[in-house]
């Protein structure tokens, strides 16, 4: 700007830029995004795992937000869920599959030293005898451990309600597993 002698006048101008769209639990999600997905964008552990677009804080990586023994970090470069504890969801926290040797993500892959398909972790959760194939919990007393109602979808407090693929009233369980376990022969 020049003035009426001719002098030139400068005006300096300072903009100052705020992220408002910081990422202030260090979980990898931004705020805003939080926000979008109804999660809280102050708790680390409080977001959804698709909506992870930033790196997260040094500190993040460290925590354990499901609780299972396992680092978040360690979760994520494991193919984990660093917020479920039982990432196959086949009863097993991810840290006793980690300890046990046994594999996270396979449903299948779990230490049952009885053979009788319920995870030794949840007979002994349960109370019962890892190590006896007729001890799993059984509240409706038909034979098949509540576990495994559970996954077959059935119900475990009805003993009306059991896998029964060829009709005989037996439990396709108690006779292709409890019955060899008890040294039967399969029906």
């Amino acid at each position: 700007m020049t003035d009426a002698g001719g002098l030139t006048f400068e005006r300096q101008l300072t903009i100052t830029v705020t992220d408002v769209n910081e990422d202030r639990d260090g979980d990898g999600v931004k705020d805003d995004e939080e926000r979008t997905d109804g999660t809280d964008p102050l708790d680390a552990c409080s977001f959804n795992l698709s909506s992870q677009n930033t790196v997260p804080s040094d500190s993040w990586k460290a925590a354990d937000c499901d609780e299972d023994g396992i680092s978040n970090q360690e979760e994520k470069d494991q193919g984990l869920d660093p917020l479920d504890a039982d990432s196959d969801e086949d009863g097993v926290p991810d840290g006793v599959e980690e300890e046990q040797g046994t594999d996270p993500l396979d449903k299948t892959d779990y230490k049952d030293r009885d053979g009788d398909q319920v995870p030794d972790f949840v007979e002994n959760e349960e109370g019962t005898n890892p190590e006896s194939g007729k001890d799993a919990k059984d509240s409706d007393g038909d034979g098949v451990p509540d576990y495994i109602e559970e996954e077959q979808g059935t119900d475990p407090n009805d003993p009306a309600d059991a896998i029964d693929t060829d009709g005989d009233g037996v439990p396709d369980y108690v006779e292709t597993i409890l019955w060899p376990n008890q040294g039967l022969p399969a029906g």
